[in-house]
């Protein structure tokens, strides 16, 4: 028998017998690491909806003094401008 690297499912060689124990036994650790990334983008997504809210009901401009153009700060962690200059969306780290 051998194993995966990252989350040791079990990987049956040529001549092993096939057990539905290995078989359940790999389902439920695929099932539980794709719930932790699926939590993790919600949770993500949610932060990022919170941040737009706020920012829609701030009147406040957000100026970066690195970049010409009017700017979105996110959680005090990085900002997203259009950069009219190079006509580019700019994401810039600040906290």
């Amino acid at each position: 028998m051998k194993y995966t690297p990252n989350y040791g499912l079990k990987k049956p060689e040529q001549y092993d017998f096939y057990n539905v124990e290995d078989f359940n036994e790999n389902a439920d650790i695929i099932d539980e690491k794709l719930k932790e990334i699926e939590d993790g983008i919600e949770n993500i997504a949610g932060e990022v909806e919170d941040e737009l809210e706020s920012h829609k009901n701030d009147n406040t401009r957000h100026i970066s003094p690195n970049i010409p153009a009017t700017a979105i700060t996110f959680g005090g962690k990085f900002q997203i401008a259009y950069n009219s200059a190079t006509n580019s969306l700019d994401i810039t780290v600040v906290g």
